[in-house]
């Protein structure tokens, strides 16, 4: 059997403190006939479940800290978590009855249009679409497009976000 203090001469666990120096302690006495370096394997192995608990604890907390519920006001258009993002712009619009959010272009961007309600017309170009709510729409890069509210006011949710190249 091994002494504790051989391990600890070892150097592989001086910080694990007095709770692993007992578990070390009740290997050694309890499994006489287990070679010094299964102890060490065992311990190893409950080093790293210990570092993977740790990690997932980390996350969760990760999760509670940088995780935002933004209550939309309905009846106003506004951005979206816009200051929590790095590339990624949402919003929520509001257009009253016959109203447009104006002709513009995605650019290098690509947008997902997500309407909840109303109906009205998708422009692009020289093409026009009939949208309505649940209605889930996808607009590819450098796309010039409007959109114009029906006779009932439209509501809809736009995600934007940049085009990476293929490399990045």
């Amino acid at each position: 059997p091994i002494k504790l203090g051989t391990i600890r001469k070892v150097g592989a666990f001086p910080s694990w403190g007095l709770g692993m120096s007992l578990f070390i302690f009740f290997l050694c006495v309890h499994s006489p006939r287990l070679p010094w370096y299964r102890v060490l394997s065992i311990l190893w192995n409950v080093k790293s479940m210990l570092k993977e608990i740790k990690k997932i604890k980390e996350s969760k907390i990760m999760i509670k800290k940088y995780s935002q519920i933004v209550k939309v006001n309905p009846e106003r258009s506004h951005s979206i978590l816009r200051e929590f993002t790095k590339v990624l712009s949402s919003g929520y619009v509001y257009l009253e009855p016959g109203k447009e959010c104006g002709i513009h272009s995605t650019k290098h961007y690509e947008e997902l249009l997500i309407f909840l309600q109303g109906e009205g017309t998708l422009q692009f170009e020289n093409d026009k679409i009939n949208i309505k709510e649940n209605h889930v729409v996808y607009i590819p890069p450098y796309t010039t497009h409007n959109v114009i509210a029906g006779e009932k006011p439209l509501k809809y949710i736009y995600v934007v976000t940049p085009v990476c190249k293929e490399s990045d």
